[in-house]
């Protein structure tokens, strides 16, 4: 290049940035010039105007653009051959009258380039409209008047001829290993080059000096070891299949971003420094003694989680987790830590180590705090709106926001400033155990959302919430339920009608006026006759119900009557008489208790009708086989003595000692004989 002759065609250049630009989405190269006769789009920020006005030019720093038409490829005297792309500026009223080349088409957007637009764009579309770049605007000449007006020529630095020496100064390096091996050896690597920016200049030629940036890809079945006290810079790094093994207090720092799309990458007795991380498959392990640290002089992508594992036992520091699948895993060794906040919006995240973020947020996926593992969010505020939450070991924030998704286990949320149930589901324990909330619980519930108190319930007894006072700052064990309490007792399991189940308690005031609703069902999901009193017990001493030094709230089991879900009459007599001797919270007479615990554990859509239609037999006392101590001789006995006497309204028998009795006598056929 000659910058007193630039129109010889060889007016280009190659700037190479020191960060990736990411949120533009480049032109492409030509590979050969296009055709004469190719409309073209021109760009840039120069002189703007009108052709017919030389007097009306102005420059206001604005980004414009034309079309033209590709009137010829040559060169002028002495130049490189067909160095140079022309297009002429014809007047679309009159486009004969200034056409330098004879050829007057007019383009949609007829249009030239003026002083500023020098080093910009000549553009072209391939086959699928995509714009590639095929100049690089020159100059320009107007034979018919002054520069920049109608009959104006424009020449572009031919993009095509100048490949050979793009390529050629190109810094980025895209190489993968020729075989496994150790990364500092040349064998495996293209012309013996080990990709390293550090000190990986090279002459092209005085005055020019370039420094080299490797995009490395490890391909599926290689395996390569930087196992050396070494540091090796490149700019970027992928994995597709192939895996990356650093040891030996090796450091590798990956200047843009780490890729791993299968394969993996481990880390032990080393560090990896990237300016963010994508994880689309594949395993990222950093050892108990490894590293992975984020040396973004900014704060940008941080760690993207789409798929994959990130299994870290060692310091794991990123601007930013955006996990949306794969597998987060934090072992009990490992400490995680960022500088702009966590979302977990899919995947899993595990942590049995520490998890310290500059704020949480959940909006679905699945979070597991083990009994050994920590999450704290130091923002002081934390939010879900959806997915999953379980906590077995401690959450540290301030204030802890839930309208949606799931919260539960049997560890400790420390929420000073309050735990606020707008929506979603608090369910505490696993089934059954204790959950605490060292803070105030607020649950409230709206016509749009409502926040639910989920309460498990098997044979060993209830999940609780404990509410207590924060260790640190002696605020909170007060709670207000204004929601739903919701029993989910465990199909099959059958309480005791009367049976009370200790749902919260609080060192503070327990306040609010909850929904409560539960169903007992079988082992098959069908509803029975067992479910919970539509209201809590609170520091109820005539209710059997015992506080501590703050207060409690229970839910009480209640059965419904049969008669409801008798279909004959039949069903219908022994119904009432089981009816008259029991209430919705108690069994009156134990001579009953088998058969009403049998009868309150069957499905009221079916088989709760089938038997009682079996304790109401024909021709034979058969209450015996549910627990009557009644024999069948006494049955046949009793049978007989009704018979004798069929004229009499109950055979004969004296009918004033059942009246107290829940088996009653049904009137006998002259048919069928008599019926107890």
């Amino acid at each position: 290049y000659d910058r007193n002759a630039f129109f010889l065609g060889n007016d280009i250049a190659v700037i190479a940035l020191s960060d990736r630009i990411t949120d533009v989405d480049p032109a492409g190269l030509v590979d050969t010039a296009p055709d004469v006769g190719s409309l073209a789009t021109i760009v840039g920020y120069g002189t703007a105007g009108v052709g017919s006005d030389p007097m009306g030019q102005f420059f206001d720093f604005r980004r414009r653009a034309a079309t033209n038409v590709i009137e010829a490829i040559s060169n002028f005297v002495g130049g490189l051959p067909n160095g140079l792309l022309f297009t002429d500026f014809e007047n679309p009223d009159d486009p004969a009258s200034f056409d330098f080349f004879g050829d007057p088409t007019v383009s949609p957007l007829e249009g030239t380039t003026a002083p500023g637009d020098s080093g910009g764009a000549l553009f072209v579309q391939d086959a699928d409209g995509n714009f590639l770049l095929a100049g690089v605007t020159s100059g320009g000449f107007n034979v018919f008047g002054p520069n920049n007006t109608f009959g104006d020529v424009a020449f572009f630095t031919n993009v095509a001829l100048m490949r050979p020496f793009i390529d050629s100064v190109n810094p980025l390096r895209q190489v993968q290993p020729l075989g496994s091996g150790n990364w500092l050896d040349t064998s495996i690597w293209q012309g013996g080059l080990i990709p390293s920016n550090v000190n990986a200049l090279f002459d092209l030629g005085d005055p020019t000096l370039l420094s080299l940036f490797f995009e490395v890809t490890i391909q599926d079945g290689v395996d390569v070891t930087l196992s050396d006290p070494f540091g090796i810079e490149i700019d970027t790094l992928t994995t597709e299949g192939g895996s990356l093994s650093l040891t030996g207090q090796s450091l590798l720092s990956v200047v843009d971003y780490v890729n791993v799309v299968d394969g993996g990458i481990t880390v032990s007795d080393a560090e990896l420094d990237s300016g963010w991380l994508l994880m689309q498959g594949g395993m990222l392990e950093i050892a108990s003694d490894g590293i992975y640290f984020d040396s973004s002089p900014f704060i940008d992508l941080g760690t993207i989680m789409l798929d994959g594992t990130i299994q870290n036992d060692g310091i794991f520091a990123t601007d930013f987790l955006d996990l949306r699948g794969g597998q987060f895993l934090v072992g009990e060794s490992g400490i995680y830590s960022d500088f702009a906040g966590s979302l977990v919006t899919g995947g899993l995240l595990d942590v049995a180590g520490e998890f310290l973020t500059s704020q949480f947020s959940q909006a679905g996926g699945t979070v597991h705090i083990g009994e050994t593992g920590l999450v704290a969010d130091l923002s002081g505020v934390s939010v879900m709106v959806d997915g999953s939450l379980i906590v077995d070991g401690f959450f540290d924030t301030g204030a802890f926001g839930q309208d949606g998704g799931t919260v539960g286990g049997t560890g400790i949320i420390r929420a000073p400033l309050g735990f606020l149930h707008t929506g979603g589901i608090l369910n505490p324990g696993n089934s059954v155990g204790t959950l605490i909330i060292a803070g105030d619980y607020l649950q409230t519930g709206d016509a749009d959302s409502i926040g639910i108190l989920n309460i498990d319930i098997d044979e060993t007894g209830a999940d609780l919430l404990a509410v207590l006072p924060d260790p640190l700052t002696g605020v909170g064990g007060n709670a207000v339920l204004d929601g739903v309490v919701l029993a989910n007792f465990k199909p099959g399991f059958v309480p005791e009608r009367g049976a009370l189940y200790r749902v919260i308690e609080t060192e503070g005031a327990l306040l609010g006026s909850p929904i409560v609703f539960g169903q007992a069902t079988t082992t098959t999901g069908d509803p029975t006759v067992m479910h919970l009193a539509d209201s809590l017990i609170v520091n109820d001493a005539d209710a059997g119900v015992v506080s501590g030094p703050g207060s409690a709230a229970y839910v009480l089991a209640v059965g419904e009557d049969y008669t409801p879900f008798a279909e004959t009459e039949q069903q219908r007599a022994v119904a009432s008489a089981l009816d008259a001797v029991t209430t919705p919270t108690s069994i009156d007479r134990a001579g009953v208790r088998p058969i009403v615990r049998a009868l309150d554990g069957l499905s009221i859509l079916g088989p709760l009708a089938t038997a009682l239609q079996t304790l109401n037999p024909t021709e034979v006392f058969l209450f015996d086989r549910f627990g009557f101590q009644l024999t069948r001789m006494l049955g046949n006995r009793l049978a007989r003595r009704a018979g004798a006497s069929r004229g009499a309204a109950y055979g004969g028998v004296d009918a004033s000692a059942f009246l107290v009795n829940p088996l009653r006598f049904a009137m006998a056929g002259s048919s069928d004989g008599a019926r107890v």
